[in-house]
């Protein structure tokens, strides 16, 4: 607090008129960031703020291909290698900046206070002029754009390969891509021909070889969203006729297919469909996820379990928070705000004494025992990095990003009072 405000307190104390006070209300550490090896020695000393993340990007502050993406004090967001060399020179217009994806690196810069979205490539070349209002990784040969609300498609190179004309549009999977415009959705192949019609009120990309898509009908003076599935080639083998209870902020994504299997809602329980549309297993959780290595998670009496591609609960539903995605045999759970590891057959592989645990990655996981300093475990729990970061992320390509605490920043909150 400096000279002027103690002196206002104290005249203000004095003369009974009013009075103020400064609470402290927050402490807070800014968190200066680096990468360690292997060893959990430094190969990039914390100096950045941020490593930062980017929207379409499922592992944001990762090395990939070679690069990561940081944020320097006084500088902006930049781009460097593992030598810690500027690949994208640092700017403050930059918004966000992506990781890299097949050899491209996605960014949003403001350009006559006007946030645009363009791409370099890893040497930091710029491939894509930042014109656009959106640029979507590259899937299957294509990137989504949108300019003036409406989306079409260009290649790797930035130039046009699908007309913008969408005013919805998605990614390709499966070699087709799920497009809306004047209020139907259809979907087109990779030149821009119409493989299923403007025809439905609803549709979904793609995943494990089907669609879904919907319509809006009139059921007893009601009107209800009817839903079934279609393959690549715009054939619905699933009919539309499924309905259930289906809260639309739930509609699409929470039910594609995977090892087989789609979520389905009916009378307030979860249960799955097979490809054919039948009910295999009985809508009976409060809530299922997506099958991983033909598993899921499911929710019963508030705990979680996990169950086959048959609905047998082969892992009882005893625990507090569960993983939903299964890897190298293994998942991630909690009981008691402790967390481990447990196998397929639900034998703990890892003991559940963790404060804090993350998945495995390169043969190792991030671990805490109070949520104070993280260090790495390896696959049988013991900690072969020492917990000494204040906090740390998953390996990739032999290079972990861990943090130190940089500075405090206390946070006050001025209250004035009046009389006595």
């Amino acid at each position: 607090m400096n000279k002027y405000w103690k002196v206002f307190l104290i005249l203000s104390l004095v003369v009974g008129v009013a009075y103020a006070a400064l609470y402290l209300i927050s402490d807070e550490y800014y968190m200066e960031w680096g990468f360690i090896n292997r060893d959990g020695k430094w190969v990039i000393e914390p100096q950045y703020l941020r490593v930062y993340k980017f929207a379409f990007d499922p592992e944001w502050d990762e090395f990939n291909e070679g690069v990561v993406t940081v944020f320097k004090e006084g500088k902006g967001f930049g781009v460097i290698d593992k030598n810690n060399n500027w690949v994208i020179a640092p700017q403050k217009e930059f918004s966000s900046i992506g990781h890299a994806i097949n050899g491209r690196i996605l960014a949003l810069k403001l350009i006559g206070g006007v946030l645009k979205a363009g791409c370099y490539d890893t040497r930091g070349n710029k491939i894509i002029p930042f014109k656009y209002d959106l640029v979507a990784p590259e899937r299957q040969g294509l990137m989504l754009v949108k300019l003036h609300n409406k989306h079409g498609y260009i290649d790797r190179n930035g130039n046009s390969v699908i007309k913008i004309e969408f005013d919805e549009a998605e990614p390709f999977s499966f070699g087709a891509a799920c497009v809306k415009k004047d209020g139907k959705h259809g979907f087109i192949d990779r030149k821009g021909a119409y493989i299923v019609p403007l025809s439905y009120d609803y549709a979904f990309p793609f995943h494990d070889g089907l669609a879904q898509v919907g319509k809006t009908v009139e059921k007893e003076g009601e009107k209800t969203i009817v839903y079934g599935y279609i393959n690549p080639k715009g054939k619905v083998v699933i009919p539309l006729t499924l309905t259930g209870d289906m809260p639309d902020f739930l509609f699409g994504f929470d039910y594609i297919f995977s090892c087989g299997r789609a979520r389905f809602f009916e009378n307030g329980k979860w249960g799955f469909i097979d490809k054919k549309g039948q009910k295999v297993i009985a809508a009976q959780y409060e809530d299922v996820d997506a099958f991983c290595e033909n598993l899921a998670r499911v929710k019963m009496d508030g705990k979680y379990g996990y169950i086959d591609l048959e609905g047998q609960l082969v892992i009882p539903a005893i625990y507090d928070e569960a993983s939903i995605e299964w890897k190298d045999g293994r998942i991630l759970v909690a009981i008691d705000k402790k967390c481990g590891f447990i196998n397929s057959k639900g034998e703990q592989t890892i003991p559940m004494k963790f404060a804090d645990l993350g998945i495995f990655e390169e043969g190792l996981a991030v671990a805490s025992l109070d949520r104070k300093k993280y260090g790495y475990i390896d696959t049988t729990g013991k900690f072969v990095i020492p917990a000494k970061y204040a906090t740390a992320r998953n390996f990739s390509s032999g290079y972990a990003k861990a943090a130190v605490k940089y500075k405090s920043i206390k946070r006050y909150l001025y209250k004035k009072y009046r009389g006595f």
